[in-house]
């Protein structure tokens, strides 16, 4: 019931067949990721290339992507320990996405 979390999903086509996707949830300026799913080779990596797009060119701060995993490192994942995720969170978890907004920058301890 808390009007501040919506629920999201995103989806990759090829000839009209949903072969990619991911499903989450907003607060704030922050989208968090809760499972997500291919049918074809490689797929996956081109629906998250485009979610993170979409994202960062829509006035999210950042993708959360849950617990590390060796593909979300390949695709240059930061994992941040509770002490520097926190911060972040709080800092963007109230805010509204607006394309003029910038992407949250990583600072280089981050990545």
């Amino acid at each position: 019931g808390d009007p501040a979390l919506t629920f999201s999903s995103f989806g990759l086509y090829c000839n009209g067949r949903l072969v990619a996707g991911d499903f989450g949830s907003i607060t704030g300026r922050i989208y968090t990721s809760y499972s997500g799913y291919y049918d074809e080779n490689n797929a996956g990596t081109v629906q998250m290339i485009h979610t993170a797009h979409y994202l960062r060119d829509n006035g999210y701060a950042f993708w959360n992507l849950g617990m590390p995993l060796s593909y979300k490192s390949r695709l240059g994942a930061p994992t941040l320990s509770l002490e520097k995720f926190i911060p972040l969170w709080r800092k963007h978890v109230c805010q509204t996405p607006l394309p003029t907004l910038d992407y949250e920058r990583m600072p280089a301890e981050y990545r």
